[in-house]
C-alpha cells in the first residue's frame, strides 16, 4: 500500500521506513518557490529518518530552472553529502532538458557528492539498485512488498 507521506503542489514525497527510501515524485513545471520548499522538505526528512536512498521522479517535471540548479548544486549536495544518504535514483524524464539539467548538476559537483547517482526507467529498476546498495538484505526483500509510511 502507498501513502503519501506529503503531498505538495507539483510534488508528492514518500517514504519507506523499511528500506530507508524517499521517493521525491514531480510534476509539471514546478515554480521555484515550490522546488525549494519540496527539495527542503525531503532534506529534512531524510536527515530526520536518516534514509539512505532516494528515487528523485523527474518523469513528468518540464524542467528545472538555472537559479534552482545552482541552488542545489551550492546549498544542498552539500547537505546531502554529509547526511547519511548514499545513492539517489533518478527516473529519467522523456523531456530531455529535465534530464540534462541533473546530469550537469551531479557532474558539476563533482568531489563534494558522498553518495551514487544513476538514472533509472522505472520505480522497481531503481528500488533493486536502492536495495542491492544497502548494507542489510532483510531491507531489500520488503521492496516488491513496500509499506510505505506516513511521517510521524
Amino acid at each position: 500500500m502507498r501513502i503519501a507521506c506529503q503531498t505538495l503542489p507539483y510534488a508528492n514525497i514518500y517514504v519507506d521506513t523499511n528500506l530507508q527510501v524517499i521517493h521525491v515524485e514531480w510534476s509539471g513545471l514546478v515554480p521555484s518557490y515550490i522546488f525549494r520548499q519540496t527539495v527542503t522538505t525531503a532534506l529534512e526528512h531524510i536527515q530526520l529518518r536518516e534514509l539512505y536512498g532516494c528515487i528523485y521522479d523527474l518523469t513528468n517535471l518540464k524542467s528545472i530552472q538555472q537559479q534552482d540548479q545552482e541552488w542545489l548544486m551550492h546549498d544542498v549536495l552539500p547537505l546531502l553529502s554529509n547526511s547519511t544518504l548514499r545513492r539517489i535514483a533518478c527516473l529519467e524524464s522523456p523531456n530531455q532538458m529535465g534530464q540534462l539539467d541533473m546530469i550537469d548538476l551531479v557532474y558539476c559537483a563533482g568531489p563534494t557528492i558522498n553518495f551514487k547517482f544513476q538514472y533509472f526507467e522505472d520505480v522497481a529498476s531503481a528500488l533493486d539498485w536502492l536495495g542491492k546498495g544497502q548494507k542489510a538484505a532483510s531491507k531489500y526483500k520488503v521492496a516488491q512488498e513496500r509499506s510505505i509510511m506516513p511521517f510521524a
